[in-house]
């Protein structure tokens, strides 16, 4: 599993004012504002990976939790539960099955700085990526963005965001690396700026469980 994902993704989840006909830069700027404007967030996911080499497809279902500045949590539901915390620049990646937890730095956790960087809200579309739209036609009621990473990235070749066009939900984000894997999550029912308790991105570790640093 490719811990950047996750990162990647959390960046950008966010909702903007409904417009008609916005240009690029007006729906980059959107989502930009937006999320320099969203102290807390919660979601559903629902994560699809195809392994190419492989030819193998996993699917996964849990709860996101951001709360800036530089705390989040992915809580995994099914196909079975785990959880990766990041606190205080500290990553836990909890798998109650393996009786096991793995502690590291942030930094050293990640492949790259980038979604370090948007985490802290420092970070800005515009300047990290290239982007333009997908395709000439988008997606009835949607957009579809494509962002390429200014500097290489460590397994990240390319990344789609698709926004409705009516809320701007994000409604996917597709991940493409450069062995031709592709990570797609979906998100519903956003919770954005309601409070979320900072215990919640504590974690302490349970009796009998490994810690692996």
């Amino acid at each position: 599993m490719k811990l950047k994902f996750f990162f990647l993704i959390s960046l950008i989840i966010l909702t903007v004012p409904a417009q008609a006909e916005l240009t690029l830069e007006a729906v980059v700027d959107q989502i930009q504002q937006k999320y320099n404007a969203t102290n807390t967030l919660e979601a559903n996911f629902t994560q699809t990976a195809y392994n190419n080499a492989l030819n193998q497809t996993q699917t996964a279902q849990g709860i996101l939790y951001i709360k800036k500045p530089g705390m989040m949590r992915w809580d995994y539901i099914s196909p079975e539960k785990q959880s990766f915390i990041l606190n205080d620049r500290i990553f836990w990646w909890y798998t109650p099955q393996n009786k096991q937890v793995i502690k590291k730095e942030a930094k050293s956790a990640f492949d790259s700085n980038l979604p370090l960087a948007f985490i802290s809200g420092i970070g800005r579309l515009s300047q990290d990526f290239n982007i333009k739209f997908a395709a000439e036609q988008h997606p009835q009621g949607s957009y579809v963005l494509s962002l390429i990473p200014k500097k290489p990235q460590v397994n990240l070749n390319k990344m789609l965001l698709k926004v409705n066009d009516e809320q701007f939900d994000i409604q996917a984000v597709i991940m493409y690396d450069f062995y031709e894997n592709v990570t797609t999550i979906k998100f519903d029912k956003h919770k954005i700026n309601t409070p979320i308790d900072t215990a919640r991105f504590h974690f302490e570790v349970p009796p009998g469980v490994r810690v692996v640093e």
